[in-house]
């Protein structure tokens, strides 16, 4: 709704975990789909290890991740900064 306000401006989406990206991924990629949203996304991983992950109690998984980032490469290629 925000992108729907007239005027010349630009969002930047702030960062997000990845568990709580998942339940609003289809909405956040179409939010993103927006001219007037930057195309940025900033996911702390922290780690690529299971282990590690649940040591730090860490409510994701790189499965989740992966999904993330294919879903968000999928749709805006080479117009987003996410690692590779």
């Amino acid at each position: 709704m925000i992108s729907e306000i007239p005027g010349d401006f630009k969002v930047r989406v702030g960062m997000m975990n990845p568990f709580s990206v998942l339940p609003i991924l289809d909405d956040l990629v179409e939010a993103f789909d927006s001219e007037k949203v930057f195309k940025l996304l900033h996911l702390p991983i922290q780690s690529a290890s299971h282990s590690v992950l649940k040591k730090m109690n860490r409510l994701h998984k790189m499965d989740a991740v992966d999904a993330i980032i294919t879903k968000f490469r999928a749709r805006f290629e080479d117009s987003l900064s996410l690692p590779t």
